[in-house]
């Protein structure tokens, strides 16, 4: 496998990455290494920590992962890209979504849950985790439910195949 890079630029910052993943063994992607520059100045340590690596990784696990899957076969050009000044990157940068309704619809019967409300629990997790370094939380205090509910629907709906399998400590 040719591993090619894919861009990612915060909207915030005049940093932007490009970012190597690879699959693990369980299918997920994750970060294998990370090229950063500055379209303004030098790069720092503050840079270096933050860069939102679960963020990122969050991102490539979501709805654009056959897209990033595809690009990790691409040859890529270093030197070309960089010597772009970050202008190839412009089809990985993080599109503005509009940010979901984390008030959950919750289903009238009691007890199991059907498909399609863990398909909702694994859209919205996915796209919190985006953005949030604790997506289930937020989910939680929208939904005014324990934090513990929510860890349950998102076991369940990596069970029933609408999340990538977790990693401890890494949301998304």
């Amino acid at each position: 496998m040719a591993d090619g890079f894919v861009g990612y630029r915060d909207e915030d910052s005049p940093t932007w990455a490009l970012v190597r993943f690879r699959p693990d063994a369980s299918g997920r992607l994750e970060v294998a290494s990370v090229h950063i520059a500055s379209d303004e100045r030098g790069i720092d340590s503050n840079d270096l920590r933050s860069l939102p690596l679960g963020r990122i990784e969050a991102f490539a696990n979501g709805p654009n992962k056959e897209h990033i899957l595809a690009r990790i076969e691409e040859p890529f050009d270093l030197d070309l890209a960089m010597g772009s000044g970050g202008e190839a990157l412009g089809d990985m940068e993080p599109q503005p979504r509009p940010r979901p309704r984390i008030k959950l619809k919750m289903p009238s019967a009691a007890g199991r849950h059907p498909d399609d409300f863990y398909r909702r629990v694994a859209a919205l997790y996915l796209d919190l985790a985006q953005r949030s370094g604790r997506p289930a939380a937020d989910i939680a205090r929208a939904n005014e439910i324990n934090v513990s509910t929510v860890h349950r629907w998102i076991k369940e709906a990596r069970r029933r195949g609408f999340l990538p399998p977790g990693r401890a400590g890494k949301a998304g």
